[in-house]
């Protein structure tokens, strides 16, 4: 918006010294008008602020950044279809991932069926660590309730890694491990 009032601006002040500039029986020739036109566009060229350049972004980045959304889709997918292998590949060797492992297999086990949906909010990228930011809601049923539990929340996952992307740990509300935070005292 500023740069179309600078540009404006300038535009005026240029056709008013070109005006000035002519005598009182001088009249525009037909090139003379195009010539403070194509003066008003060359000018954002030497005005500092004034000329845009898009946001090229590098081939390397948006194919880390296809496989980071798939890597989430196959985490998503593999939960609902419960595919314990498929997801097993995409954790890191360590602690935190080991606990989030073991949560997701205690789901599988207990719940007979799983939705869950993800929208992704933000996506922060640091060399190759991602953080992504994302709303979930789910519903997991359980053969023997009526009615399913549903939860939603927000979650940040912690992914790490260039070829093959792993997530490594979860901040905020995990939509795994419900099963243990849902089972009411005494029944196994």
């Amino acid at each position: 918006m500023i740069r179309v009032i600078l540009q404006g601006g300038i535009t005026i002040c240029l056709i008013t010294l070109y005006s000035i500039s002519l005598t009182p029986n001088q009249e525009f020739e037909e090139s003379e008008p195009t010539e403070v036109i194509g003066m008003q566009f060359l000018l954002k060229e030497y005005i500092p602020g004034c000329k845009s350049t898009p946001h090229v972004q590098s081939e390397d980045a948006s194919s880390r950044l296809r496989r980071l959304d798939a890597t989430v889709e196959t985490l998503r997918s593999s939960y609902e279809n419960k595919d314990l292998s498929a997801i097993s590949v995409l954790f890191t060797p360590l602690e935190g991932s080991a606990r989030i492992l073991n949560e997701i297999q205690h789901d599988v086990e207990f719940y007979d069926s799983i939705s869950l949906t993800f929208s992704v909010d933000r996506i922060l990228i640091a060399q190759h660590n991602y953080a992504v930011h994302l709303h979930w809601e789910g519903v997991w049923h359980i053969p023997e309730q009526d009615l399913p539990l549903s939860e939603r929340g927000l979650s940040v996952f912690k992914f790490t890694g260039d070829q093959q992307i792993t997530l490594h740990t979860i901040d905020g509300d995990s939509p795994f491990g419900l099963a243990t935070r849902s089972i009411p005292e005494g029944t196994t």
